[in-house]
């Protein structure tokens, strides 16, 4: 039993907890050569955990923050330094081929984010360094040459600079493209832009960052967030900004012109799945909209909504992350409830099922 959780983050099929010791707990539904593992395990424990899981107990007490994907673990320790898990093809890991998994960068990192086959990190004078693969543009190194590797495609084994920015206090890494936030209320995104994830045109490949236009002026970010080709910014007003594929704001389109999320207000946190967008309310509620089929919105039904509705049973909600098609909440008594798909056992309970309702660790 999961009892006293203080941060959770889903990326993909897997689930991260960070425990109150600082310690951190890994559990990925995925295994080396195939995508369907479907044997349940114990995700804090690891016990029954077959071999090639890309599970990981890291009992460290100085993992002051983490990025993961599919692939890759980036963790900040408390003395600055950087360390990374996991593939190496497509330098993940930023260690210069050393095969030790430490990263060396040019100042004091403060935060860390992992895309699929990237990382990044956040340094205490504002720039940005990356590493990994890089065929979308997802180091913001704009025509550097860089080495190549894995079917012919641009990557780097070690950090690189990104391109133009220094003044940046908040960054977010997904799966193909990056966001910054930036003094002055600017957000600057880079990578893959094909669906208009980066709230800029031409829809294209974007190695360089470009800025995202139409943002409220007098509405500062608060924070940025995206995944599956989706971007959202949370404002200080509590209203939600969003961008890209499938915003779910009462249309099924996209744009790359940010939009507000209709029936909105009071919001601190936004997560977002492939099919759907969630965000927590100061009040501790959890409102989801778009796609349900395996239970996305909590609400009880597999029925699509374009409109919020309120995640059943969740009103003390103090984190919340979601991954491709399922969302976990941690309650202010530190439980962590989930729902959504849980197919692979992502969620850590029951059954191999879609779970339309919050269920509890």
């Amino acid at each position: 039993v999961l009892a006293s959780v203080v941060e959770i983050e889903l990326r993909g099929a897997s689930t991260s907890f960070r425990l109150p010791n600082l310690e951190m707990r890994i559990a990925s539904s995925f295994s080396v050569g195939d995508s369907s593992h479907r044997e349940a395990y114990d995700v804090l424990s690891g016990v029954g955990v077959p071999d090639g899981i890309a599970y990981g107990a890291f009992n460290r007490s100085d993992i002051i923050d983490f990025g993961h994907s599919r692939f890759t673990t980036s963790l900040l320790l408390s003395d600055g330094r950087v360390q990374t898990r996991g593939s190496d093809v497509m330098g993940q890991r930023g260690d210069g081929s050393r095969n030790d998994g430490w990263v060396e960068l040019s100042a004091i990192p403060i935060q860390v984010e992992s895309g699929t086959h990237h990382s990044c990190a956040l340094l205490e004078d504002g720039q940005i360094e990356c590493w990994g693969w890089n065929p979308h543009g997802e180091l913001g190194v704009g025509d550097r040459v860089l080495q190549y590797c894995y079917n012919d495609n641009p990557c780097t084994y070690s950090p690189l600079f990104v391109e133009g920015i220094d003044d940046a206090y908040h960054l977010f890494s997904t799966s193909s493209y990056n966001c910054a936030l930036r003094e002055g209320n600017v957000v600057s995104c880079w990578g893959k832009n094909n669906l208009g994830q980066l709230g800029s045109t031409p829809l294209a490949i974007t190695r360089f960052p470009r800025d995202v236009i139409g943002l409220p002026a007098d509405d500062p970010v608060i924070s940025i967030v995206g995944a599956a080709d989706k971007t959202c910014a949370l404002v200080e007003s509590g209203a939600v900004w969003c961008w890209g594929e499938q915003l779910g704001r009462g249309e099924s389109i996209g744009t790359p012109v940010p939009t507000p999320l209709i029936g909105i207000e009071g919001a601190v946190q936004i997560a977002i799945m492939k099919d759907a967008i969630c965000v927590r309310l100061r009040t501790g509620s959890v409102l989801c909209t778009g796609g349900n089929t395996c239970g996305e919105l909590g609400n009880g039904t597999t029925e699509d909504s374009l409109l919020p509705v309120m995640v059943h049973d969740l009103t003390d909600a103090f984190d919340l992350s979601c991954g491709d098609h399922q969302c976990c909440a941690t309650r202010r008594s530190g439980q962590t409830v989930c729902w959504g798909d849980n197919q692979n056992l992502q969620l850590g309970i029951g059954d191999p099922a879609y779970v339309d309702e919050v269920s509890s660790y």
